[in-house]
């Protein structure tokens, strides 16, 4: 097989995913000719015989030529990676909003006073909503598939205590260029305790809010789930471990099924003589559950691990990870302290092993600390949307094997706090 026909069918695997069904106009083939009768009947049946198996070949042919023409044009096929630099991509399947948190740095530098709904190709502000209330300040985002529908957290102040947390969903009109902010009365996380992460069902149905509980000591986590349209909430919990958050991403996820709910898990063991091993894993919660045991209604997909004060065996320090929609991996910002390497790498949910690497370079120009993440993913994987890729530091991109869009980021958003 030459390396053009490995590229192409490379970028016809991609077009699979990266182009919705809906965008595929129906192929339409020549009407079948009517049979002929009396001496030229013998010609009709040839020339009916001969277009029967020539115009699948032509349709085939031709949707290689489109797909070619559709790959070359978006940086499907593309040259090199990082050190070479490889061909831009559009922003394809990657949905055409995002909500965002912006600050105007008042009081301090970490206020957050205002969410927008962005636009993904040019960074433009579409609408945005006010923290509410005794609020003081947003601290997280999430979104549905639906590209209308996002949550966000806000921190209230009552006097003389630490911050609550309340969550709020925005409702996005693209048509006016409006949203609309909601509170939802449950879950809130009350204050003294900690908010881990939360993510919004892809069907915009639940909210999975992972917390630290107030009072807890040591490693100890719960899993709230909210149905928003009833206000029920279900809790799981364990004492065995704690949920492992991120900078920028949740350590929450969810499949498209809206059933398979992801979650980072961080366990603390020996690790040698006088050493302490950190071990972070993925695994998968199925919330028609009623609740109960974390550990006992989960199972693990992934381990990654992170050991302390002695040598890592794999070389590979994996930072918080997300479930691709479709279910079947697992997706994380990584990097290579022994090789002084980054980037993005895809597990296997069935069998926990590396499958492949992704924008993978030299680390070069380090990026603040915890901001290289996984922002958003295609329902395979093959196409992400991350915050700081090696080489652009603090910069938004598309990213898929050896491809890479930087997108515009807005000035009054001054950290990833995204949701796609």
């Amino acid at each position: 097989m030459s390396q053009l026909e490995q590229q192409l069918r490379q970028a016809l695997r991609e077009l699979a995913d990266e182009v919705p069904a809906t965008r595929v106009p129906p192929l339409r083939l020549p009407a079948r000719q009517a049979r002929r009768s009396g001496p030229s009947h013998s010609d009709g049946l040839r020339f009916r015989g001969a277009s029967r198996w020539l115009a699948p070949l032509a349709a085939a042919a031709s949707v290689l030529v489109v797909a070619a023409g559709i790959a070359a044009s978006a940086g499907l096929i593309g040259r090199g990676g990082p050190e070479s630099g490889g061909r831009t991509i559009t922003t394809g399947s990657v949905p055409p909003y995002y909500v965002a948190l912006a600050a105007t740095g008042a009081p301090d530098a970490d206020h957050v006073d205002s969410a927008g709904i962005y636009a993904t190709a040019t960074g433009a502000l579409l609408a945005s909503v006010s923290v509410p209330g005794r609020a003081r300040t947003f601290v997280g985002a999430s979104a549905a598939a639906n590209d209308l529908t996002f949550a966000v957290a806000a921190e209230q102040y009552p006097a003389r205590r630490r911050p609550a947390v309340r969550f709020y969903l925005i409702r996005f009109d693209p048509s006016r260029r409006s949203a609309r902010l909601s509170p939802l009365a449950r879950p809130r996380v009350p204050a003294g305790a900690s908010l881990e992460g939360f993510a919004l069902s892809p069907d915009a149905r639940r909210l999975a809010v992972a917390v630290h509980p107030k009072g807890a000591h040591g490693m100890t986590a719960e899993i709230r789930m909210l149905t928003i349209s009833t206000g029920a909430v279900r809790t799981w919990a364990s004492s065995r471990g704690t949920l492992a958050a991120g900078t920028v991403s949740s350590s929450l996820s969810w499949a498209d099924d809206n059933t398979t709910l992801a979650f980072n898990w961080h366990v603390t063991r020996l690790g040698g003589p006088a050493a302490l091993a950190a071990t972070t894993s993925v695994r998968l919660l199925d919330v028609r559950r009623p609740g109960g045991d974390l550990m006992a209604d989960s199972h693990l997909v992934v381990r990654f691990s992170q050991p302390k004060n002695h040598q890592d065996l794999s070389d590979l320090l994996s930072g918080v990870a997300t479930l691709t929609p479709d279910g079947k991996s697992v997706v994380a910002a990584a990097s290579s302290p022994t090789h002084l390497a980054s980037g993005f790498v895809e597990f296997s949910a069935l069998t926990g092993q590396m499958v492949r690497k992704v924008w993978w370079g030299p680390t070069g120009t380090p990026a603040p600390a915890g901001s290289m993440a996984v922002l958003w993913s295609s329902k395979s994987g093959r196409t992400l949307v991350v915050s700081s890729p090696p080489g652009h530091p603090g910069q938004l991109a598309i990213v898929g094997r050896s491809r890479l869009r930087l997108l515009p980021w807005p000035a009054q958003v001054p950290f990833a706090a995204a949701a796609w």
